[in-house]
């Protein structure tokens, strides 16, 4: 965090952070001999560059020369130096468009598909991919509203779309020798960055899976070209697209410091920011790195590992990773270097350093006016698997609580096979999440683990509230009913004593039963149908065995319900899924027996993470609170579970109750978040069809169109433009269908 902070302005960032006057101000009033743009805001304006370096006390910008970033930032020019350069290059049309109808016939004349693209662009602002007319004509439209707000800079152009590529980047550092005064250059390993949403990288790694040898020798020698054609001296990020077939194309180039630069450091122990700094100060790129790179097969400086990012953005990913705004009501980082928990599968090759690059804490607010990012959470290791597993592990003790967020999101990519290959292009998400992200789905096996685990906790925190613990059922010879209550043992090897109680929950003397009954309990085990019923039956008559309901998605178990015998003191557990049997053709008896060993447990119930051991895999689960209705609230590897536990005669009459009713919301449209509403694109009376759009709503600087998701009549607009509006805030409402046949 910066030692002193100077206000620069408003929060909308045109009248602050985009703002050059109110910059050089605060410049001027530090005295401050350098400026170190970041990779924002100004950062690729040449504008700024030049203001700073011919300043009154001529501060220095470390950066490269004004030439530089206004050529390559300018996606056209850039292009067209490209070529010039002998750097390969996407087909497309190097003009400036200045309308909807010329972009159609640009468009037509690339061939579909195409995308539209800011000229000043950067960070997946201002691009919209179209596939027919009606797309260009919105992308046009859309994308012009973005370039405004980001880069106040309306000019677009157009490239054909390449499908299914990868998207890879080269790290590079130049500087002139302090001796004789010529450009060396200097390229780092290369980063993936496919796995992205609305064209913006939320996953990068290096190195990346996909290129060999040879492709990296040709990418780093068109490097050396094209930094050579410009004079370009600072730290700086080529962009290519790469087939599968290696073909690679020129996509633009950073003429700053990427998000993403930490995974470069991560594997070749450098430091971009200080490198920057040196070549701005005149010392040029350090000599040893530019003698390893030149003896390395690749060119590229060596690296060690393999490093792994994550971006955690403050966003709805179920709801098509929509902005969410307010505080951040509990925030934890994980610790930022340590050894990941071993599993089943350790290879022996654990060591994992994981990084933070953040600029909020507990209490920030996550305001409407920037980019919705809150950290960049980095793993490295020895290996890629390695380094996976650590940024999981590390996104399990990641606590963030106040506003909706991709930490989920970013669980299920990692766990995808498919990553887990290394086969990411830039079609990733759209072809693994085709209808959209609907919450990370445990297997059987994680389920059951975690239905065991949810036993235990909540007799840790019963004990810790001094309540008695769930009774176990039981039935003597003449049909009495009662309950047996047995305390957790916590891995203890003695039973603590039993105690006793009736069947409304009250305390039993010693003298009102007497040792057999102990001996009486009696699960329900006949109203299980399963193919290992006498291998269950036998588990139930074991010692320190207790049999609980737990329930999944709430009381009434709508992600699953599951009959639990839990060892105490061995930790063995039999997990019975309880299924509907006539409705289910997997299983036909209505049941899964799944056997789970739960081996540790660690929990304290003042902290919001339990570190479990469950068959050999080490993880940690994140407890989020228990309601005034005993729902536990539990997250693990990103799934988000109410669960519930209860004994069987609680759990038969849950069944016998209604589920609240839902809010039917089919006859409004809300805004799916925070936001202005820019344009209204229909009235009162109006008739809309399907997928018409309706409303256009910015948020963080995004236009986001809404369009019906019914065909109708608009029966009353509740909000006006310009209006700020909520989350779920009801925008405008349809005639009621009834209403609109008797109209009719």
């Amino acid at each position: 965090m910066a030692d002193e902070a100077i206000c620069i302005g408003p929060a909308a960032s045109l009248e602050s952070y985009l703002s050059i006057p109110k910059v050089l101000n605060a410049i001027e009033t530090t005295n401050a001999s350098a400026v170190h743009p970041g990779y924002g805001f100004l950062s690729e304006n040449p504008r700024f560059s030049q203001s700073v370096s011919s300043s009154v006390h001529n501060c220095k910008f470390v950066g490269p020369c004004e030439s530089a970033i206004r050529d390559m930032g300018d996606k056209i020019t850039s292009k067209r130096i490209a070529q010039d350069a002998g750097v390969n290059t996407i087909p497309g049309y190097e003009g400036v468009i200045s309308d909807e109808e010329e972009a159609v016939r640009i468009a037509n004349r690339v061939g579909y598909p195409i995308m539209i693209k800011a000229t000043a662009g950067g960070g997946g602002k201002g691009m919209r991919i179209c596939y027919t007319d009606s797309d260009t004509r919105e992308g046009f439209r859309l994308s012009t509203a973005e370039a405004k707000n980001f880069f106040n800079d309306e000019r677009l152009f157009i490239e054909k779309y390449i499908e299914r590529p990868h998207h890879i980047e080269i790290q590079i550092l130049s500087g002139k020798n302090k001796a004789s005064g010529e450009l060396e250059v200097l390229c780092f390993p290369e980063r993936e960055c496919s796995v992205q949403r609305r064209n913006q990288k939320i996953l990068e790694e290096s190195p990346s899976t996909l290129l060999n040898t040879n492709t990296r020798r040709e990418m780093v020698r068109q490097c050396h070209d094209l930094v050579h054609a410009t004079r370009y001296e600072s730290a700086g990020t080529v962009e290519f697209l790469v087939d599968e077939e290696q073909n690679f194309y020129f996509l633009e180039m950073n003429t700053r410091l990427q998000v993403e630069h930490p995974v470069t450091e991560m594997i070749t122990g450098v430091d971009l920011v200080e490198l920057m700094i040196r070549v701005a100060a005149g010392e040029g790129v350090p000599r040893e790195l530019l003698v390893r790179a030149e003896e390395s097969e690749s060119g590229m400086v060596p690296h060690v590992g393999w490093a792994v990012e994550g971006r955690v953005y403050a966003e709805d990913p179920i709801r098509g990773f929509l902005p969410s705004t307010g505080p951040l009501l509990q925030y934890q980082e994980p610790p930022s270097s340590w050894t990941p928990l071993p599993t089943s599968t350790d290879d022996g090759h654990n060591t994992v350093s994981i990084r933070v690059d953040s600029g909020v804490s507990e209490g920030s607010d996550i305001s409407v006016h920037y980019d919705p990012m809150i950290s960049k959470l980095i793993a490295h290791g020895p290996t890629r698997t390695t380094a996976i597993r650590g940024l999981t592990q590390a996104l399990d003790r990641y606590l963030i609580r106040g506003v909706n967020h991709n930490a989920p999101f970013l669980h299920s990519v990692l766990r995808q096979d498919e990553f887990m290959k290394g086969d990411t292009p830039t079609d990733f998400i759209s072809r693994h999440y085709p209808d959209g992200f609907s919450g990370v789905k445990l297997s059987d096996k994680e389920k059951g683990g975690l239905a065991a685990v949810v036993v235990a906790i909540s007799g840790m925190r019963r004990e810790m509230l001094g309540q008695p613990p769930l009774p176990m059922e039981y039935e003597d010879e003449d049909g009495h009913q009662g309950f047996v209550s047995q305390s957790l043992l916590g891995g203890q090897e003695d039973i603590p004593e039993t105690e006793m109680y009736d069947e409304f929950g009250d305390r039993l003397e010693e003298d009102s039963y007497d040792d057999e009954e102990e001996e009486l309990f009696e699960s329900s085990k006949d109203e299980m149908e399963v193919a290992t019923q006498e291998e269950f039956d036998l588990f139930l008559t074991q010692g320190n065995v207790t049999n609980k309901i737990v329930t999944m998605g709430g009381m009434f178990g709508d992600d699953g319900v599951y009959d639990v015998a839990l060892n105490y003191s061995t930790g063995e557990t039999m997990v019975r899924e309880v299924v509907d049997g006539e409705n289910n053709e997997e299983h036909p008896n209505g049941t899964v027996i799944l056997k789970t060993t739960v081996e540790d447990v660690n929990y304290d119930p003042s902290s919001p993470f339990a570190e479990i051991v469950v068959n050999g895999e080490a993880s940690a689960i994140q407890i989020h609170g228990e309601s005034n209705t005993d729902i536990l609230s539990i997250q693990m590897h990103g799934a988000a579970i109410d669960t519930m536990v209860m004994t069987h005669s609680e759990y038969q009459l849950v069944k016998h109750m209604h589920k609240p009713q839902k809010v039917d919301t089919s006859s409004m449209l809300t805004s799916p978040m925070p936001g202005t509403l820019i344009s209204m694109a229909v009235k009162e009376g109006d008739a809309v069809e399907l997928g018409q759009e309706l409303c256009n709503v910015e948020a963080m600087k995004m236009q986001n169109v809404l369009r019906s998701e019914k065909k109708g009549v608009i029966g009353r607009v509740r909000a006006t433009v310009g209006a700020s509006l909520k989350a779920d805030e009801i925008i405008l409402e349809f005639v009621d269908e009834n209403e609109a046949e008797v109209a009719s």
